[in-house]
C-alpha cells in the first residue's frame, strides 16, 4: 500500500481513442504541468477507447487539465477528464490508495449497492465508475483474491444466464505488442467449470 500526499494531483482521463500512443497523450497533459505518474488502461472499454490516470506533481496541474480538457475532443472522441477520487476524501491531507484493484463487468444497472456487494470480500477504498465496468480498490491483497474468487460470476439473470464478472486489474505496457483484449477473456460466460453465485 501507498501513500499519495496532495490527492488532487490524480486524474482520470477517460474515452481515449484506442490509437492513442502514451507519447501523443504525454504531450498533450505535459502542456499543463509536470507529469510525475501515468498509468494508462488498454483494451477496457466495448467501444474501443482507453481510459488512464495521470498524476501530476502540482495540483494545479491536474485542476487547469480539468478545466481545460474535460470534454474537449481528441481524434474524434471527447474526454473526460476529472479527479480520479471522491470528491468528500480530495481535501485530506493523506489518502491512502492500494493497488489491489478489481474490474467489475455486466453489473446491473439496477442494482444499487454496488459497495455493499464488493464489501463481502473486504474493506473498499474507492469505486469509480464508467462506461459500464467498475473498477475497485482494496485495501488487501487478501480481499482482492477474495472478491475475484467469490464474486466472480454471481449471477442476476438466470434466464440469459448473465453473470457478473470480477478480475484483477492487469497493468498494461504500450510498449507490448502482444496486448491481449482481456475484456474478451474475462466476459465469456461459457466455462463450465465454475459454479455461477445468486446475486443478492
Amino acid at each position: 500500500m501507498k501513500k499519495i500526499i496532495n490527492s488532487g494531483n490524480r486524474l482520470y482521463v477517460g474515452n481515449i481513442p484506442g490509437s492513442a500512443t502514451r507519447q501523443e497523450l504525454i504531450k498533450i497533459f505535459e502542456e499543463y504541468g509536470k507529469i510525475s505518474d501515468m498509468d494508462i488502461k488498454y483494451n477496457r472499454n466495448s467501444n474501443g477507447t482507453n481510459y488512464a490516470f495521470i498524476e501530476y506533481e502540482n495540483p494545479k496541474s491536474a485542476e487547469k487539465t480539468i478545466q481545460k480538457r474535460n470534454g474537449r475532443k481528441f481524434k474524434g472522441y471527447m474526454l473526460k477528464v476529472e479527479y480520479s477520487i471522491e470528491k468528500k476524501n480530495r481535501d485530506l491531507n493523506d489518502i491512502y490508495r492500494s493497488e489491489y484493484r478489481v474490474v467489475v463487468k455486466h453489473f446491473p444497472r439496477f442494482f444499487k449497492n454496488i459497495k455493499e456487494f464488493l464489501s463481502r470480500a473486504g474493506k473498499v477504498l474507492y469505486i469509480h465508475k464508467d462506461n459500464g465496468f467498475i473498477i475497485a480498490e482494496y485495501e488487501d491483497k487478501e480481499s482482492m483474491i477474495k472478491a475475484i474468487n467469490t464474486l466472480d460470476r454471481t449471477i442476476y439473470n438466470s434466464k440469459r444466464k448473465v453473470y457478473v464478472r470480477v478480475f484483477k486489474d492487469i497493468p498494461y505496457d504500450y510498449s507490448d505488442v502482444n496486448l491481449i483484449d482481456y475484456t474478451m477473456v474475462f466476459s465469456s460466460t461459457k466455462n463450465e467449470n465454475i459454479t455461477p453465485k445468486e446475486l443478492n
